[in-house]
């Protein structure tokens, strides 16, 4: 939490922090929101973690078209064992700037290839 804390640390508000042991039967749920509008999900569930989360100041939010529209191929990688994550209301899917996953099996975190142009 101290580094997660160090990354966060801003002058915009206070930071919240959840954890949610028992978010369901097998399932758990940490959150950290700055105060600034930023925040993260992690979604631990018997496939895998699924982190879900927002800067608002990224190139990427959503907000910076109009209407407003995720990323293209933001989601587009997501494996299976995350639809229930893709799905939950908490997390504010429609507000979502970066996701990053790990199944229990993988060797290591993945992300979903998108692609950025020099006026994105």
């Amino acid at each position: 939490m101290s580094a997660i804390t160090a990354v966060f640390a801003v002058d915009c508000g206070e930071s919240q922090f959840e954890f949610h042991p028992n978010w369901s039967r097998h399932e758990q749920m940490s959150a950290i929101k700055n105060g600034c509008g930023d925040e993260l999900f992690a979604h631990f569930v018997p496939g895998g973690c699924f982190i879900k989360g927002f800067a608002h100041e990224s190139k990427m939010t959503p907000f910076k078209r109009n209407p407003p529209q995720l990323w293209p191929g933001l989601f587009d990688s997501v494996p299976n064992a995350f639809a229930h994550s893709l799905n939950e209301p908490a997390f504010d899917i429609p507000a979502t700037t970066f996701v990053i996953w790990r199944l229990t099996s993988d060797d290591g975190w993945s992300t979903s290839e998108i692609e950025h142009s020099d006026n994105d």
